[in-house]
């Protein structure tokens, strides 16, 4: 079919694409922002479509705009996608050159960066990462790739947008030879992190569980490594390296409810100002649990923002779900508690309401020396305090104590 624009038609598609073209044009890689794009760019096609009910598809703007002279302010819907593109690339490209230096970049508006006090991935001991004191060496000037505005990028194929991302920098030694610090990116949205580094011969690394900074602070790289559900990635050819990064992400992929990131750094800071110490904080009673408010916020309201679902007041396995997001699933204080909260949820699944699975798993419980439960030492079991396993106050299976059992 051949299209005739009128010179009307052409008028109007400027009007039309204009707001489409302002939107790419301000593109910042935040959801609200691509989302906006998209709508402005369906309405040019909707437009389309009315005055085009027969057309080619994917030749009239093109014919409109050559039609057109090549208006500048007149372009079509695949050139202002291009642009789209281009300005959230050039935002986050911003953004990562500025974290080279030695301030917080002004632009810290587009994703929050949280400077902290010591080195993000310690060297391993004995690794040969510092240069001699009296610099004496003669070392090769390094080379950088600026894989953090690559990986950012990356990111929106699996629907993370700049809004849904934190980043923390670390610091260096004098004389380190890693000339930039390692940037932690933290994704609560997922409930993932990269930890990545602009440096030719500095690996990445990436959680599909949420670590935390501290344990990124703690942990060398060989010890990260070895880290359940931790992958090591060399940045070798840019498709591979992007491409093992994302589906490591996605492995294990939990959440994926839009949180505001504004509010949980906020929350989180306030919480870990309250209660400098995550173990204290972790073995709050329920009665203490349920008279606390940050921000005028309950602790069920606060894990609502963190997206943890459940009663983190009355449900032990909820409260340390609760700790995990805010301190990491790696720091030493909760990652005990978790891995056993979490094995008492499999069981509890396990066995569920059938007495003849509880009945076989108690058999298989160990007493107090060591050996399976008789019915005769499980009998004699003393009554006991709840602190002691092998009483009748302490016993515990799956969250569940001897009466609800």
């Amino acid at each position: 079919m051949s299209i005739t624009p009128t010179q009307d038609q052409k008028s109007t598609y400027r009007e039309v694409i204009e707001p489409a073209r302002v939107a790419a044009d301000k593109n910042d890689g935040t959801e609200e922002s691509v989302a906006n794009v998209l709508k402005k760019l369906i309405e040019v096609d909707d437009w389309i479509a009315n005055k085009f009910p027969e057309r080619e598809y994917f030749d009239v703007d093109g014919k409109l705009v050559q039609e057109d002279g090549r208006n500048p302010q007149s372009q079509t819907i695949t050139e202002l996608l291009a642009l789209a593109y281009l300005r959230g690339v050039q935002a986050i490209e911003q953004l990562s050159k500025a974290l080279t230096g030695s301030e917080i970049p002004d632009s810290a508006s587009l994703i929050p960066i949280i400077q902290v006090k010591g080195i993000i991935i310690p060297s391993d001991p004995g690794s040969g990462p510092l240069l001699p004191s009296s610099g004496a060496a003669i070392q090769r000037e390094p080379a950088f790739i600026d894989r953090l505005a690559l990986i950012i990028t990356a990111l929106h194929e699996i629907r993370i947008y700049t809004d849904d991302l934190i980043l923390y920098r670390g610091e260096l030694a004098d004389n380190q030879m890693r000339k930039h610090s390692y940037i932690l990116i933290e994704i609560p949205r997922i409930g993932g992190e990269i930890v990545i580094c602009d440096q030719v011969g500095e690996a990445t690394f990436v959680s599909n569980r949420s670590l935390g900074i501290e344990a990124y602070q703690r942990l060398t790289k060989s010890q990260l490594e070895a880290t359940p559900g931790v992958l090591r990635v060399v940045h070798n050819d840019t498709d591979e390296w992007t491409r093992e990064i994302l589906q490591h992400l996605q492995s294990n992929q939990v959440g994926g409810k839009k949180i505001d990131i504004n509010d949980l750094i906020a929350l989180r800071k306030a919480i870990q100002d309250s209660y400098p110490s995550a173990k204290k904080f972790l073995e709050l009673p329920g009665k203490t649990r349920a008279a606390i408010k940050i921000a005028g916020l309950g602790l069920t309201a606060i894990a609502r923002i963190f997206d943890v679902k459940g009663n983190p007041v009355n449900k032990e396995d909820d409260h340390v779900e609760l700790c995990a997001k805010i301190w990491g699933e790696g720091h030493p204080d909760i990652a005990k508690a978790l891995k056993k909260s979490r094995e008492d949820q499999q069981l509890s699944e396990t066995l569920g309401s059938d007495p003849n699975k509880w009945r076989d798993h108690i058999k298989t419980l160990k007493d107090s020396n060591g050996q399976s439960y008789t019915a005769v030492s499980f009998l004699a079991l003393p009554t006991g305090s709840a602190d002691n396993e092998h009483t009748r106050g302490g016993l515990k299976i799956a969250g569940l104590g001897l009466t609800a059992i």
